[in-house]
């Protein structure tokens, strides 16, 4: 079996950190450029509905009646969320190993 060395780690370790700015960056852009498109009050109501502000009934005829662009709003907004939340994670393990290694 092959093991990489610390070089190789951290450089697979860097492409991940670029791929995933990539990501995020697109998902940025396709949000404002949705959030345009369907207006601000609409915008409003999806935050309420994807933050689950709303009762369950509320919930679910909100849902019903979400199109296309609701739908993809949404999921842009959930992609974001993971992608921080992987990111964040990633940091604080390279911290914590680098703290070990000091």
């Amino acid at each position: 079996m092959l093991y990489a060395n610390n070089t190789d780690i951290a450089d697979i370790e860097l492409e991940i950190r670029q791929e995933s700015q990539k990501s995020l960056m697109k998902l940025i852009d396709a949000e404002k450029k949705l959030i345009a498109k369907i207006g601000e009050k609409r915008v409003a109501e999806l935050r309420r509905y994807s933050q689950k502000c709303l009762s369950s009934p509320e919930q679910e005829a909100f849902k019903r009646k979400l199109d296309h662009d609701d739908k993809k709003l949404t999921w842009i907004w959930f992609r974001l969320k993971r992608i921080r939340y992987t990111n964040d994670r990633s940091q604080q393990q390279s911290a914590s190993v680098d703290r070990r290694a000091n």
